[in-house]
């Protein structure tokens, strides 16, 4: 419910932004959020991978070298899995009807990066 709530929200806020009344599709919002949600997609992956070489040089002691070696080489794996996802979204050329197919995999490479940042905690 909150969601929608948010969704009407944004909405409204986009609605009285255009002239004459006129009203901004919900499939055109949904599209445009999920679009942002890919649109910094290089950065972020390579700052992951960034991020997980330094936590690998400082954390490489505490653990096997083979243990942390392996785990940055998953992350990378992801990290570029993520990339080329956000790539085929955008060389899709996408419509409002598939936002949401579009942000459900947005979504899961999200759990996965996350359940991969949570494992290097483990050793």
């Amino acid at each position: 419910m909150i969601q929608d709530h948010e969704t009407s929200a944004e909405n409204q806020t986009m609605n009285d932004a255009l002239p004459s009344g006129d009203r901004v599709p919900e499939g055109d919002v949904e599209l445009e959020k999920t679009r942002l949600v890919f649109k910094n997609a290089g950065m972020a992956q390579a700052v992951t991978a960034i991020n997980g070489g330094v936590l690998v040089f400082i954390l490489g002691g505490l653990s096997p070298p083979a243990w942390a070696i392996g785990w940055w080489l998953a992350t990378l794996i992801v990290a570029a899995a993520r990339y080329r996802l956000a790539r085929r979204f955008f060389a899709s050329n996408p419509v409002p009807a598939t936002a949401m197919f579009w942000r459900n995999r947005a979504l899961t490479g999200a759990l996965v990066a996350g359940c991969f940042g949570g494992v290097a905690a483990l050793p």
